[in-house]
């Protein structure tokens, strides 16, 4: 044992400079991927929060008809449920006198309402189970308004209520999308009695449960009722409402983790190649242990201790460094954007797995290496690099292969879909092997006898072809960091410029009006006209609900696919008009149509998609769609498919029907103006407010600085985890030179005794390391801007364009790095003589 620890500690004294070398960049690599998963496991514990809290409760069972009164029963009796709520959640009328008038949400509960503490903030603080018959709770704008104070009459549904309280704040309805018209909150009873919930009234009824296990009660639920009772019937948990809100930051998350993860095994493929050409070097050491009679696995235990010491300090190093990037830089750039606050420094949320990549893979990938040293006799020991060629064993397949089966489950367990996880570990593997692939092309073009080369370039393809595995594992790594640096930065400009356009260009509206009545579409248009600093837009719009899609009723359709069956059941928002709109354009059609066209001449039973609408509720061209209209059944078949740019922030919609289909019916228009200040935007929605009472009037400047912030903070952290990865790049390079250096002396001496100059030598080093940078700077840079451009088209529907400037500075950047990072480890060589090379020989 003390001569275990005495030559332990020696080898670490001896290297301790590559050693501290290896642990950084293991650190670098666990720093990035329990950075981005711990910073992830905040941001799903936040999004379940928000989901919840838009949800209303652990668990909402609705329907667009009355549940089953066993339904409520089995809630009241269900020991797994703590609490309930009924809400019945319906559009209606509200009036002061025949002048004015508005559309309103009316929610009608029963039971413990909320459920989800503080979703209410009621003035006078009261408990809305207090409210007695006759009494309404509404919206403290909507009241201001209409200047009604409480104790005043307000007419719903033709329904005189007392307003008891105001409604200040509503976080279910601030955080979700906006809805059509101020709430109003009544008794149920109170609805039942005046008729509000009779049976043609349309609503929906909504059961809340407080249930912890959400997921048993839906199993206990599904299990109790089958048939009939279930049919029609949405079962919703918050973890499903968090996958269709907040995605860009869950795929974000996603996204790094994977990023995260391919840096990691990169770094530590390169920390295991570094080591294994350190182990390389000693073995004439280990030839003289032998010599001396130490135990033939001295050296193997010597060389796998100082590898898990190393391992340990990149481990706990790179925990450490990865939550103070989680504490201190992740959540100040997009902890604001959440509903409850990311905290500060803790490990409460560090991942286990992950971080025990940094201790898997060197061992996996170097233990057949450790194991060989005692498989070599003394003798072919001390012959050194020539003697250590080890002969590969079954068992040495064995371990190379868990090392990748940890690879595939570490891949699987950090995606959102098993499929997916075993998909990007063979895209990387394939990518990997890509790589060399061009790189043994590249080698072999430079050393064919038909292409004359430079010498000072012929020597550097030596060098590199020398040690190809550390090479490639090198340049793979700072194309991997370029590569997401690179796109980000291409999708920033699109995308900044895009939410960011100039006041002058009016580009965007900013200013909503809802609810516009008919007789108010003129007036209402001439005073925006006057007041506007851009265009004004119209929209007239009626809500319908899509009962079938080519005679198949909706609520009959099975979908595993939750999203796609919530988008075909929700309460749908159609429009009407006759050309298409500037920021939309047709796809694909049954017809030819005319350039600015949506209709084709002949029937006019006709409608338009939005195309990824159609491909979520399940239609494409020439299905038959069927709606319901305030009760009355229309019918349509889609004839086109149209692209639509939502970035554009202009009135749009997924339905457009023909306008001899419905511009009869009664309908509210949705109206869009521009305001180049804040005070303009004050002033037009004060006057708006006091001219028309009715009309709700949104500022969307709230709308977009929260997007900007979100779009600003994910390419921080994005840019941030591209640097942390091209840091770590430019490590390993300067580790496995520090490696190499003792082979690279020895070369150069060489060259020297064979009539090389020192500039020629020089010249060569500095060719080497361009050739790397040049590299894996091009590769990395062109597959983002391929990437980039795919994104920005199909992903963000913008323009993209070809961001030469940024590019030409990355690629030059790159390779001062990679040169600066070479020379400086490497400038010790050129000063070597041959002399001393030989004495050491």
């Amino acid at each position: 044992m003390n001569i275990f620890l005495t030559l332990f500690t020696l080898e670490w004294q001896s290297n301790w400079k590559k050693y501290i070398f290896f642990s950084i960049c293991l650190a670098l690599g666990v720093a990035g991927v329990s950075g981005v998963s711990s910073f992830g496991a905040d941001v799903k514990q936040s999004l379940l929060q928000n989901a919840r809290t838009l949800l209303g409760g652990d668990l909402e069972i609705s329907a667009v008809k009355p549940l089953e009164e066993g339904v409520l029963t089995w809630a009241q009796n269900n020991k797994n449920v703590s609490n309930w709520t009924l809400v019945n959640r319906l559009t209606a009328m509200a009036s002061l006198s025949n002048e004015q008038s508005k559309l309103v949400e009316v929610y009608a509960f029963s039971g413990f309402f909320p459920l989800v503490p503080g979703t209410l903030k009621i003035s006078p603080q009261m408990s809305p189970q207090s409210l007695n018959a006759g009494e309404v709770m509404a919206d403290g704008e909507f009241l201001d308004a209409w200047k009604l104070q409480l104790g005043d009459q307000l007419s719903v549904a033709g329904v005189k209520y007392t307003i008891k309280a105001r409604i200040e704040e509503d976080l279910s309805r601030e955080m979700g999308p906006f809805s059509f018209g101020p709430r109003v909150y009544l008794k149920r009873n109170d609805a039942l009695e005046q008729g509000l919930l009779g049976k043609t009234s349309r609503f929906r009824e909504s059961l809340f449960l407080d249930a912890p296990d959400a997921e048993l009660v839906t199993k206990e639920f599904k299990t109790k009722f089958t048939g009939s009772t279930i049919e029609g019937v949405r079962i919703v948990s918050p973890t499903d409402e968090s996958r269709s809100s907040n995605r860009l930051l869950q795929n974000l998350q996603v996204f790094l983790s994977q990023v995260a993860l391919s840096a990691l095994v990169l770094i530590g493929l390169g920390v295991s190649t570094s080591f294994a050409e350190l182990i390389r070097q000693k073995v004439p050491d280990t030839g003289i242990y032998r010599a001396l009679g130490a135990h033939p696995k001295l050296p193997s235990w010597i060389f796998l201790t100082v590898l898990v010491s190393i391992c340990g300090i990149g481990g706990i190093g790179g925990v450490l460094l990865g939550e103070t990037l989680r504490a201190f830089v992740f959540a100040p750039q997009l902890g604001g954007l959440f509903p409850v606050p990311l905290g500060g420094f803790s490990l409460s949320h560090v991942p286990v797995l992950l971080p025990l990549a940094a201790f898997v893979l060197p061992l996996c990938f170097l233990w057949p290496s450790l194991g060989g040293l005692e498989r070599i006799p003394p003798s072919g020991v001390l012959r050194g690099f020539d003697g250590f060629k080890l002969e590969t064993r079954w068992g040495d397949y064995v371990i190379w292969a868990l090392g990748l089966a940890t690879l595939l489950a570490l891949f699987v367990t950090t995606s959102s879909n098993p499929w997916i996880g075993a998909g990007l570990f063979l895209v990387n593997l394939l990518l990997f092997l890509s790589f060399r692939l061009l790189l043994d092309l590249g080698l072999k073009f430079g050393q064919s006898e038909k292409f004359k080369v430079s010498t000072a370039l012929e020597i550097a393809i030596a060098e590199i072809s020398s040690r190809r595995l550390t090479s490639l594992l090198c340049m793979a790594l700072i194309g991997i960091g370029l590569f997401v640096l690179s796109t980000v930065s291409f999708l920033k400009s699109d995308l900044l410029l895009s939410l960011q356009e100039d006041a002058s260009q009016n580009a965007k509206p900013n200013l909503y009006f809802i609810d516009v009545q008919k007789s108010q579409q003129i007036p209402l248009g001439e005073y925006l006209s006057q007041k506007s600093d851009g265009e004004v837009e119209q929209a007239p719009m009626i809500r319908a609900r899509l009962t079938h899609i080519d005679d198949v009723e909706v609520d009959s359709l099975q979908e595993d696919d939750l999203n796609k069956s919530q988008m075909r059941q929700r309460e749908q928002n159609l429009s009407w008009k006759k050309t298409l709109g500037a920021s939309e354009k047709v796809t694909s059609s049954l017809s030819e149509l005319t350039p600015g066209e949506l209709w084709a001449s002949g029937p006019t039973d006709q409608v338009s998609l939005e195309s990824r609408f159609a491909g979520r509720i399940g239609a494409k061209l020439g299905s038959l769609l069927r709606f319901s209209v305030s009760g009355v059944p229309v019918s349509a078949r889609v004839t086109s498919l149209r692209a639509v740019n939502w970035q554009s922030l202009r009135p749009n919609f997924f339905v457009i029907l023909h306008p001899s289909l419905i511009e009869e019916a009664p309908y509210q228009v949705l109206m869009s103006a521009f305001g180049s200040s804040p005070s303009k935007r004050a002033q037009i929605q004060s006057e708006v407010s006091q001219k028309f009472p009715n009309v709700s009037t949104i500022d969307g400047t709230r709308i977009l600085e929260r997007i900007t912030q979100l779009s600003q903070g994910v390419f921080k952290v994005t840019q941030l985890l591209s640097t942390l990865l091209t840091g770590a790049a430019m490590l390993i390079l300067a580790a496995s030179l520090i490696s190499t250096k003792q082979a690279r002396r020895k070369n150069a001496a060489i060259l020297r005794a064979m009539g090389a100059s020192s500039g020629l030598i020089k010249k060569a080093l500095i060719t080497e390391f361009i050739l790397m940078g040049a590299t894996s700077a091009i590769l990395g840079i062109g597959v983002a801007q391929i990437v980039a451009q795919i994104l920005s088209r199909y992903s963000l529907d913008l323009d993209p364009s070809v961001d030469l400037v940024t590019a030409a500075m990355l690629l030059m950047g790159a390779i001062g790095l990679t040169l600066a990072i070479g020379y400086a480890t490497c400038r010790s060589v050129l000063t070597t003589k041959p002399t001393q090379i030989f004495r050491e020989i």
